[in-house]
């Protein structure tokens, strides 16, 4: 099953921090998420069997699904953004092209 699919986005960045050990309770500051909503995931993750409820380890199971969906590379980009003083809107310029876009164009 997850095989097809993968995990919801934020079921899969909890398995990663928590991976690297991070605490559940910090996650949700870290994330940027609700507290409830990081519980929700773990509690998720622990009925798909990738995390085991007795001792707290990420099954085998786990550690295949994160072996088999790896990041194979952090891009970093800038991009111009302007802020209207007034209003406080902000906004990206137009103008940026990504490497798709470029290889489609030529």
């Amino acid at each position: 099953m997850l095989k097809d699919k993968g995990l919801p986005v934020i079921d899969e960045y909890i398995l990663r921090l928590y991976k690297e050990n991070m605490l559940i309770d910090d996650m949700g500051l870290l994330l940027g998420i609700d507290q409830e909503l990081v519980f929700s995931s773990w509690y998720n993750l622990i009925h798909l069997g990738l995390i085991h409820i007795d001792t707290k380890w990420i099954t085998e199971k786990g550690y295949s699904y994160l072996r088999e969906h790896t990041i194979e590379s952090n891009e970093k980009i800038y991009l111009d953004i302007t802020m209207d003083a007034l209003s406080g809107e902000i906004k990206r310029n137009r103008m940026y092209i990504n490497r798709k876009t470029i290889r489609e164009t030529i």
